[in-house]
């Protein structure tokens, strides 16, 4: 199997992030060893999100790679201390992704702006603007384990490259006119996709971390944050 990792770099990568891609890229590397799996790393500097994403895509179609792994540059890959520990490859956010062996699936990650929402995106079809268009809705109580829903973000994604080829360009685009709100790259894709009979998943369980400019936004940070009802 071939693994492109695409991690658009917009900005200094914080070192929060930096132990996290390190313990990830040493597990992949372990990982590799003992299953033969090859890792194609693209860090594209200082350029849109689309553009990024869109280079990373083409790449890895090119190369003939079976998934495309998104991590943003500002994303802690969270792990248990016991994970830590026992460094076993099967922890890291990449296996336990495949392991869904879902065409499109993310780990949990949080919007780093208030009110720091998850990325759970659900279309209320009972929600029209005054636009007179349907409106999303973000989800803010969710299971533990796979949650289907209707868009999600890149921070932390898997992708089967499949998904792509079958795809018309651009893969990603910022729209003004999304059908629910949306317009970000994000969005797009996903609407994309689901037009084409693609289910889009959150595995909630694969935990991850948000950094804003004084903190990290995580699961912990949004129970204790989050106003009471």
């Amino acid at each position: 199997m071939k693994v492109t990792i695409g991690i658009p770099v917009y900005s200094d990568v914080k070192t929060e992030a930096f132990s996290g891609f390190m313990r990830e890229f040493y597990l992949l590397g372990q990982r590799s060893m003992d299953t033969g799996d090859v890792f194609h790393l693209m860090t594209p500097m200082r350029c849109s999100w689309v553009d990024a994403r869109n280079e990373i895509v083409k790449t890895a179609i090119e190369t003939g790679s079976d998934y495309v792994y998104f991590i943003d540059d500002d994303m802690v890959l969270l792990q248990t201390q016991e994970e830590v520990e026992r460094r076993d490859w099967r922890d890291s956010h990449f296996s336990k992704l495949l392991a869904t062996d879902k065409d499109i699936v993310s780990a949990l990650t949080f919007v780093r702006g208030h009110p720091c929402h998850p990325v759970i995106g659900k279309v209320d079809a009972n929600t029209v603007g005054p636009d007179g268009k349907v409106k999303s809705v973000w989800v803010e109580e969710y299971e533990e384990g796979l949650v289907e829903c209707d868009f999600i973000g890149l921070a932390c994604c898997l992708i089967k490259t499949e998904v792509f080829k079958k795809m018309v360009k651009p893969w990603f685009w910022f729209s003004t006119s999304c059908g629910h709100g949306g317009c970000g790259e994000d969005v797009h894709f996903c609407n994309k996709a689901k037009m084409m009979g693609h289910k889009i998943w959150v595995d909630t369980r694969i935990k991850t971390g948000h950094l804003s400019l004084r903190e990290m936004v995580d699961e912990n940070w949004y129970r204790s944050h989050r106003p009471a009802n």
